[in-house]
This record gives C-alpha cells, structure tokens and sequence, in this order.
C-alpha cells in the first residue's frame, strides 16, 4: 500500500498490456485498437495515458498541449487530444473521461498514435548513436 494509505487504482489488463508493449518498443496497433474500442475501461485508460505523458511535459519544463499544436490536428487525432488535455486541465479528470467516452473509436486511436510517439522518443533515442548530427534541436552555447 502506498505511504498515503490509500490503495493504488486498479489497472485495467489493456492497459498494462499497452503500455508493456509500449516500453519494449514492440508493435502495439492491436493494442491500441482494444482500449480505443472499450466502451466501459477505454475512455478512462485513454485519460491516464494522457495525464502520465502531461506530467511528464510539465517536469520538464513544458505541456503536452504545446506539442500537440505543433501537429496535423486533422490527421493525427492532436486536436481531439488537446481538448482532452484542456479538460483535464481545466474541468478535471472526470469532464476528460466523460468528453473520452464521446469520441468515436477511430479518434481514440488517433490520439493512442499521437501519445506512443510521445512515450517511446525517449527511449528509441536512446538507441540511436550519439553524434554531433543527431541534435534536431540547435541551441546557441550557453554562456556565463
């Protein structure tokens, strides 16, 4: 039990499935198809990913929600994803769960393609040499 004294939320199979396959790196389209299609589970699983991932942003400085305006909204399910997160952030997670379970199944899937290229960067750079040119991001050096 955890030091508040409250018993973790349970975790959906899909879910930890999911986010299994997710961290292996390993091919996750089936996956993604089962929680986006559960009617009673999806939705919320839907929302715990997208709150993992915007806290993660936020520790580091930014917002899942400046990312996403830098996509296609129309094909990649980033503006369906950026209203979830300005319920989240302003309406809580039961507005973005309830304005989840109103999204078709195809946007849910939409915004789980969006959300796994956000989850695995990190790690599929990892596996990438590291050399002056891998840096997509040029910054000026820093100076006293």
């Amino acid at each position: 039990m955890p030091k508040n004294g409250k018993a973790a939320p349970p975790t959906d199979t899909a879910l930890a499935e999911l986010v299994d396959a997710w961290n292996r790196l390993r091919p996750a389209d089936e996956l993604e198809r089962r929680v986006a299609e559960d009617a009673d589970h999806g939705p919320e699983n839907l929302i715990r990913l997208v709150r993992a991932l915007d806290q993660s942003a936020r520790r580091t400085g930014g917002t899942l929600a400046h990312a996403t305006d830098q996509l296609p909204s129309a094909e990649t399910g980033a503006g369906a994803l950026h209203h979830l997160l300005e319920l989240l952030h302003h309406g809580g997670a039961s507005a973005a769960v309830s304005a989840a379970r109103t999204l078709d199944t195809p946007t849910r899937g939409r915004i789980l393609a969006v959300l796994r290229a956000f989850w695995q960067t990190p790690m599929k750079s990892l596996g990438r040499p590291l050399n002056d040119a891998s840096s997509a991001f040029r910054r000026a050096p820093w100076r006293s």
